[in-house]
């Protein structure tokens, strides 16, 4: 669930008929499409909506149809929807400021978006072990990898990964069944 700009609710989700985006928002008690239409090429696809989320210049929503990924974004008007990226399987996604997203793919890739009007840029291969990408200021990310009790941080710079901490998170083996 996300709230539009003046507070309305929005949901999303998947959507078995082909070229419909499962993006509603509720006016006055009645839920109704938010109006997010699926790029011509992709009308044919049925699409799965990853992740919807609120920012302070209206919502945006990742996409899944025909084995692309596509980034929405809406003033509360109308919805942009960025060019595809072609992806294997998604291991996560996340939103970050002013609409950007990233995304997490199999084989150690990840891509973002900056927000609306912007193209999908791949990043390095993320670190062994990667669970997630965190955006930080100015565009920049750290990467999450965790190995048993130890969670290593790994910040993009110049275009390369570099360790930046190293946390030994205390576990309890065998605490929990």
């Amino acid at each position: 669930m996300s709230f539009r700009l003046n507070k309305t609710p929005m949901v999303a989700g998947s959507c078995e008929r082909p070229g419909v985006t499962g993006v509603f928002i509720d006016t006055s008690g009645t839920w109704q499409s938010a109006g997010l239409a699926l790029p011509a090429a992709y009308r044919g696809d049925q699409a799965q909506v990853l992740g919807l989320a609120a920012t302070s210049g209206g919502n945006v929503a990742l996409l899944l149809a025909g084995g692309s990924l596509l980034a929405a974004w809406s003033n509360g008007t109308h919805w942009t929807v960025s060019a595809p990226v072609a992806v294997g399987a998604v291991r996560a996604s996340g939103f970050g400021t002013g609409g950007s997203t990233w995304l997490l793919l199999s084989g150690g890739r990840a891509e973002t978006i900056s927000g609306t009007g912007g193209s999908w840029q791949a990043l390095p291969a993320v670190p062994a072990g990667t669970a997630t990408l965190a955006p930080g200021p100015g565009g920049s990310y750290d990467a999450l990898a965790v190995a048993g009790s130890k969670l290593t941080v790994w910040r993009l710079t110049r275009g390369a990964w570099v360790q930046v901490q190293r946390i030994t998170v205390p576990i309890e083996y065998g605490s929990s069944s």
